[in-house]
């Protein structure tokens, strides 16, 4: 979506148009009697019709929405795999949406690790990036398997058995990182994001050991480890009531105490069995205010730059997720499916490695997968946030609204307000010498 600033002449120019009158009534009614020349009223329409804020014909905006269709459903290369070594963890985070699924904890063999690489790197032949993601449970419950898949992908590049480097991430609450685990983070390039909350105080009242103590030392002691082994680890960092209403000692945490190259804030995604979570909209408020914070400390966000990117490239982003046709999640039983939050729900990892289809985007499940985005709803097609939306979470959408093809109105409460945020942060950053000429002259 382009984006054009203007005074009242761009104003009513557009409302004109919607209201499906001429405008050449317009000038001949409110601008031909102020002496305003035709020659600089009508520049600003051609604008409009260039930036395709204005159309022709309802063919021409059919044809732009078929057209994006059509590219949205061709996005379903594989890049990503959640490699997932264990389903354990050592923490019990209150607003955890995976552990209360899983009736029997497991954990993967360095076999099934293998074969799930190398059906991954299968999958991957003429994709344009390709990342291991490695989650949990903890991923460090089961370092052997972790250091292995690790080795392996590494090897398989030199091999040929990958068709690019892979980009790996281990996610990890950070107490089960030690220097070994740093040393072969560094030595194989593994990136690592460290799950912190903010200060000890706030992170240790969502965030516990099994023994409902706080776990903040475990998770700054590996965080150190990893800043000491010469990384750069990211942090994760959820929010929810207990940080929120804290958010400038967080913040400031964060920025000068972690000092971390990237920060991911995660949104609160429903349980199965407790659909409702909190408001997101003073979430989302922390999250543009931590932005602002974060560009002049050179910090990368993931969450605002999945939005600022699209806007700022007047680029259109087809989905948020990579499960609607870009991943594949392996369990530790050696099963795929589209999805980790539905770890621990047998019906969402129907593929198994010991049939695996050629195509794993040919299975029922992952093909419907692919067809969910924003493009396909007709709700959406009328929001001003679609082009930097993306859909959100199939996951969160079903358990909130019954269906994965329904909005998931937690990326609504986020959009909104930061598409606005932007708009109005863009014109305050314009080049006060040029905004006379992104009015108009009037």
């Amino acid at each position: 979506m382009k984006k054009i600033y203007g005074k009242e002449m761009l104003y009513d120019v557009f409302h004109y148009f919607s209201s499906f009158n001429k405008p050449i009534d317009l000038y001949n009614r409110k601008y031909a009697d102020n002496g305003l020349p035709v020659s600089l009223y009508s520049p600003l329409i051609d604008k409009l019709i260039h930036n395709k804020i204005l159309i022709l014909s309802d063919t021409d905006d059919e044809n732009i929405l078929l057209n994006r269709k059509l590219k949205a459903r061709s996005i379903s290369e594989i890049s990503l795999m959640y490699h997932i070594p264990t389903t354990r963890c050592n923490y019990s985070c209150s607003y955890c949406f995976i552990e209360n699924k899983i009736d029997n904890f497991a954990s993967m063999t360095k076999e099934v690790s293998r074969r799930g690489i190398d059906y991954f790197a299968s999958q991957t032949k003429t994709s344009k990036e390709i990342k291991v993601t490695f989650y949990g449970g903890e991923p460090l419950l089961n370092k052997e398997v972790v250091y292995d898949a690790i080795e392996y992908i590494r090897e398989s590049e030199a091999y040929s058995g990958f068709s690019k480097r892979v980009q790996m991430t281990l996610l990890t609450n950070g107490s089960m990182v030690d220097e070994e685990a740093a040393r072969i983070f560094k030595k194989y390039d593994v990136k690592t994001s460290v799950s912190i909350d903010g200060p000890c105080h706030i992170h240790d009242k969502t965030r516990l050991l099994k023994d409902t103590k706080g776990s903040f030392e475990e998770s700054l002691r590996g965080y150190r480890l990893l800043q000491q082994a010469g990384l750069k680890p990211s942090v994760s960092c959820t929010l929810s009531r207990f940080n929120t209403g804290s958010f400038d000692e967080v913040l400031s945490f964060i920025i000068k105490e972690l000092k971390p190259s990237g920060v991911g804030f995660n949104i609160l995604l429903p349980k199965l069995n407790e659909p409702y979570i909190e408001e997101v909209e003073t979430a989302t408020s922390k999250i543009i205010d931590a932005f602002k914070a974060f560009r002049e400390a050179g910090i990368y966000e993931d969450r605002m730059m999945r939005r600022a990117r699209p806007f700022c490239t007047d680029s259109f982003h087809y989905k948020d997720c990579y499960g609607v046709g870009g991943q594949i999640v392996l369990t530790p039983d050696g099963r795929l499916g589209p999805c980790q939050a539905y770890l621990g729900v047998d019906r969402y990892f129907p593929v198994s490695l010991k049939d695996p289809p050629s195509d794993i985007n040919s299975d029922p499940l992952f093909a419907k997968w692919i067809e969910r985005f924003t493009l396909n709803n007709n709700e959406c097609l009328s929001c001003r946030a679609l082009a930097i939306c993306g859909g959100g979470c199939p996951y969160a959408a079903e358990v909130m609204a019954g269906s994965m093809d329904n909005i998931d109105r937690r990326v609504c409460q986020q959009c909104l307000p930061i598409f606005d945020w932007m708009i109005w942060d863009l014109f305050e950053h314009l080049d006060l010498s040029k905004k006379e000429e992104h009015y108009g002259q009037q």
